[in-house]
């Protein structure tokens, strides 16, 4: 399948001169982007390069931690809904991961790893710490959304037998990166 990309409609702030025309060009200039696309880039706001990239690295962290915990959050509460409003809520489900992909950079999706005989996949245990190293590493690290991030992948790995959970704790947490000694 062809890769198709779209850009973004981009939002010119130093049109709000202080003038109603320069008023309504922004307004108008908003509202289209917001309307017809849901997303656009904002520019002549006058915020330095710098204040700008820690701004789009805490989106990135702020968007991936919290797909993860609402898809977490999605799977505990399906069970528990009536079953003719499960569709609705995996759609809505769908669309917030699909906005959080493209916030994150729409980075390409890596090949998923063969099954394992458990029916999860394979993780050599040489390459991941285990979970209780992950776990005390992010306790000790006193950062409330690495913690969030290592309970919704471990509770994840358990629910599914999937192992890359492991990898992806571990990759969010200071220190814990190498396989236990």
């Amino acid at each position: 399948m062809p890769e198709t990309r779209t850009r973004l409609p981009v939002v010119d702030m130093s049109t709000l001169d202080g003038t109603p025309s320069g008023g309504e060009a922004f307004r108008a200039a908003l509202r289209s982007a917001t309307h017809e696309f849901g997303f656009f880039y904002l520019v002549g706001h006058g915020i330095d390069r710098e204040t700008r990239e820690a701004l789009f690295t805490t989106a990135r962290d702020f968007f991936a931690l919290h797909t993860l915990t609402a898809t977490h959050a999605t799977r505990l509460v399906l069970d528990r809904m009536d079953e003719s409003d499960r569709p609705a809520a995996v759609a809505a489900l769908a669309v917030a991961v699909t906005a959080a992909w493209v916030v994150v950079g729409a980075p390409a999706f890596a090949p998923m790893p063969e099954a394992g005989a458990g029916g999860g996949t394979d993780v050599a245990a040489a390459d991941v710490p285990s979970w209780e190293r992950i776990a005390a590493e992010a306790v000790a690290d006193d950062d409330e959304h690495v913690i969030k991030v290592v309970y919704s992948c471990r509770e994840e790995a358990r629910a599914r037998g999937d192992e890359r959970y492991r990898t992806t704790a571990a990759a969010a947490v200071p220190g814990a990166s190498a396989a236990d000694p």
